[in-house]
């Protein structure tokens, strides 16, 4: 029997977190990398305004759950069937739904491979097969101050900034910010500089050009925006008419993320380490899943994985079905 299932995700932001979005210039040239923000109503009575805030995006989260559910199945086949390389097409179809090479399937074709491969019947693969699965992006849980939730970090190209010294690798938090207010003058400068070239122009008077700002090269100083630790964000996921063995590898997927309590960029410099927490949406106790970071060493953390009845059944199915996987279940796009 095919079943719906609601389950919530919590999100807590242990250390910064960044999902990029596009690079952006600023007035004046200084660089910034942008996060990703989306719109939300803020209302105050009478009084409705726009805010963009940040959040954690739906398809980032729905890849990284497909990417951590392709790498188990192919591990175990690789295991089982004792080989090393898969078709480029088929692990490319799992990974984010493309590689296809026709435009249609029959519906006898569709039903073998939903039944031989869970990942490409929830995930869906372009337009060959429909997902069941849909995620909710991870909203702000404090909505009205989620701006305040985005700071900057600053970035600097060393040489640029002491090239040919003896600190030539060495730069203090005092020589960035007074080259950040040099900059800043600069700009300043050179729009007082525009803004008296065009009031001349207007009242027919000389300007010098000599007199001019030179423009300071900050090619080696950008900002990045960020998301502070300690931000909550709700989201969720709806799964639309699944099998029992369809359950069980988004229970395992759910597992590998808990397991690996990361999200965004720039996690080679600690960002993006979180704390997670899922549960059955109808409020049951047959699914939580946790993370919890410790305060101490944030690379470790607590992890919690219970499940009951129906879940725990799914869970135990699927894992069963690894012991058994083979190429079979996993070269079907190609032969179409």
């Amino acid at each position: 029997m095919l079943k719906y299932y609601k389950i919530k995700l919590v999100i807590k932001t242990v250390s910064p977190i960044a999902i990029i979005e596009n690079n952006d210039t600023e007035p004046g040239g200084n660089i910034v990398t942008r996060i990703k923000k989306t719109a939300a109503v803020n209302q105050d009575g009478s009084d409705v305004k726009i805010d963009y805030i940040p959040y954690l995006p739906a398809n980032g989260i729905r890849g990284l759950l497909r990417r951590l559910a392709t790498k188990k199945l192919v591990d175990a086949v690789k295991e089982n069937d004792k080989i090393e390389e898969l078709k480029d097409t088929d692990l490319h179809a799992m990974l984010s739904g493309s590689g296809a090479s026709k435009s249609g399937l029959k519906f006898k074709e569709i039903e073998e491979t939903r039944e031989k491969n869970p990942i490409l019947s929830l995930f869906g693969t372009g337009i060959l097969i429909a997902g069941k699965l849909k995620v909710a992006d991870a909203i702000p849980e404090d909505k009205k101050n989620a701006k305040n939730l985005v700071r900057r970090q600053t970035f600097v190209k060393v040489d640029d900034i002491l090239m040919g010294t003896k600190f030539s690798q060495l730069y203090t938090k005092k020589q960035i910010e007074d080259w950040e207010k040099s900059v800043e003058e600069n700009s300043e400068a050179r729009k007082k500089d525009r803004d008296a070239k065009k009031l001349a122009k207007e009242t027919t008077e000389s300007f010098n050009e000599d007199a001019k700002t030179k423009k300071s090269s900050i090619q080696h100083f950008a900002q990045r925006e960020y998301i502070v630790s300690g931000a909550t964000f709700n989201g969720g996921f709806f799964l639309e008419k699944v099998s029992k063995l369809e359950l069980g590898m988004f229970l395992h997927a759910l597992e590998g993320f808990i397991e690996s309590g990361r999200l965004g960029s720039s996690q080679n410099i600690g960002f993006g380490v979180i704390d997670i927490r899922i549960e059955d949406a109808n409020k049951s106790t047959s699914l939580t899943m946790q993370r919890s970071s410790d305060n101490s060493y944030i690379f470790n953390a607590e992890l919690s994985v219970k499940l009951k009845n129906e879940f725990e059944e799914a869970y135990m199915a699927y894992s069963e079905f690894l012991k058994k996987a083979t190429k079979e279940n996993i070269e079907l796009i190609s032969k179409f």
